[in-house]
């Protein structure tokens, strides 16, 4: 299938050009707004030579290519708030912080990579964040884990501690 905007040979399954990000298959309607969109995008690219959102996210997609941004962001502030509520002794909360940090770097990477069209190394970048990801949940599950277990213990000391010596004769 040939793009309307820039003429690009697209294979059949997508719906945007990996060139200029535009619908492959619309409605006149759609073409109609889409072609608004790409003079946008045209004046846009005249100004400046770096692609736009929309084309990185377009890349992104017809490549399969997920950053894991969101995710390693959110388990480093898990993390960072596990590490912190239980006073810096759990250990693997400062594990599962360092590699979800580390995989938010990976993930600008792939963003950077996008942006570059190095689509080779946007994709090996994101399996490293995506790895990196699932290795830093299963720590910081283990930490809650531990955290619990702590807890326990240590309510337990004082409880038993406690009734010992003022249940006697």
């Amino acid at each position: 299938m040939k793009c309307s905007n820039c003429g690009f040979e697209t294979p059949e399954k997508i719906n945007f050009c990996p060139v200029c990000a535009t619908l492959i298959n619309q409605s006149t309607s759609e073409v109609n707004q889409a072609s608004d969109e790409n003079k946008t995008n045209e004046i846009n690219q005249s100004t400046n030579d770096s692609p736009t959102y929309s084309q990185i996210q377009a890349d992104a997609y017809i490549f399969g290519i997920k950053d894991w941004f969101i995710g390693n962001l959110v388990l480093s502030v898990i993390s960072a708030l596990l590490w912190v509520s239980v006073c810096c002794i759990n250990i693997f909360a400062l594990a599962s912080l360092i590699l979800s940090i580390i995989g938010v770097v990976y993930s600008n990477k792939v963003k950077k990579n996008i942006i570059e069209q190095k689509y080779d190394q946007a994709i090996r970048d994101s399996k490293t964040a995506k790895t990196l990801f699932y290795i830093s949940l299963g720590i910081m599950i283990f930490s809650i884990l531990v955290a619990i277990a702590t807890i326990v213990f240590l309510v337990g000391i004082r409880f038993f501690s406690s009734n010992n010596y003022s249940n006697s004769y």
